[in-house]
């Protein structure tokens, strides 16, 4: 709601930036709803009775190296990266489709401190200049602060294939500003959409631990 005292005393029409705002809103529970997605069971067969929880197999270990030299528990490494890439190489995915892998700021600092992600010689995509990392070992990252952690606070970073995850958008966002006669003819703001995530395939989603 928008009080009609706070509209007359602004000068601008703060309408607008409340639609936008709850638009902003809304882009993120789009978010939360597929980083929930990747984790949670699903049901398959033809009725949907058979429950799959995420596999065990799938997962990078927070304290893994094993393609680094290292030990103990870490946050996002190029061990782990060249990990994550093993398990779905070895899940025969088409190695030609996109990969994506979302990441925290936490993870993003994990990179930009590593050697093999800023230097011109591992990668050609020069980290350092815009303080970013937009592709590396075959990955598109996506930044997200919505990433779930784990039951002993290790954060859920997920590396999939694109045909791994699926979103279904039965409404896409809709958007209405009203003035309501039962609130003494204050604005409403109001949003609504219908959708929903699901894990397709469990081979083309891995799991990357990871300590902060």
């Amino acid at each position: 709601m928008l009080d009609s005292i706070d509209a007359l005393q602004t000068l601008e029409d703060p309408r607008s930036r409340y639609v936008q705002a709850c638009h902003a809103a809304m882009n993120r529970q789009k978010d939360s709803v597929i980083n929930t997605a990747f984790w949670a069971d699903v049901y398959r067969g033809e009725t949907g009775g058979t429950t799959v929880s995420f596999p065990a197999a799938n997962q990078v270990a927070v304290n893994s190296w094993a393609y680094g030299s290292g030990s103990g528990n870490t946050g996002l490494t190029v061990s782990k990266l060249i990990e994550a890439k093993q398990k779905l190489m070895a899940g025969e995915v088409d190695p030609d489709e996109e990969c994506f892998c979302a990441v925290s700021s936490k993870q993003m600092a994990n990179l930009l401190a590593t050697t093999e992600v800023t230097s011109a010689d591992y990668n050609s995509v020069k980290a350092l200049v815009d303080g970013k990392v937009n592709q590396f070992m075959g990955f598109t990252f996506i930044h997200s602060e919505r990433l779930a952690t784990d039951g002993s606070s290790y954060r859920r970073v997920p590396a999939w294939q694109k045909s791994g995850m699926f979103m279904a958008v039965g409404a896409d966002i809709k958007a209405n500003v009203s003035q309501r006669a039962d609130k003494n003819y204050n604005w409403q703001v109001y949003h609504e959409m219908f959708l929903g995530a699901s894990r397709v395939e469990d081979a083309k989603v891995i799991e990357i631990k990871c300590s902060e």
